[in-house]
């Protein structure tokens, strides 16, 4: 049941952070290594949540456990780096 809610969601919150990635300007310390990497994380979170989806609709439950792992992995760590990211700036400042 939870798969229902998450599924979408991963795939929501992936989906806006390639938007943002090519649509918004960079930031002033941001170089293009860093919108590649977005790029390719981004896209690699929406793969594995696909293919977890066609996994479990196989009933193949391991392989829909392992490319949902991935795809966590890969969210927790962008929302680790902006909850670590935002007090350094508000306390250092950005540059």
């Amino acid at each position: 049941m939870a798969g229902r809610i998450l599924a979408p969601t991963g795939l929501l919150a992936a989906l806006s952070g390639l938007w943002m990635a090519v649509f918004y300007d960079l930031p002033p310390l941001d170089g293009p290594l860093l919108l590649v990497l977005r790029l390719v994380f981004g896209s690699a979170m929406v793969a594995f949540i696909v293919l977890g989806f066609v996994a479990v609709r196989r009933r193949n439950y391991v392989r829909h456990s392992e490319w949902m792992s991935r795809a966590y992995a890969i969210g927790i760590a962008q929302g680790t780096i902006v909850v670590v990211t935002i007090p350094w700036i508000v306390l250092v400042g950005a540059g």
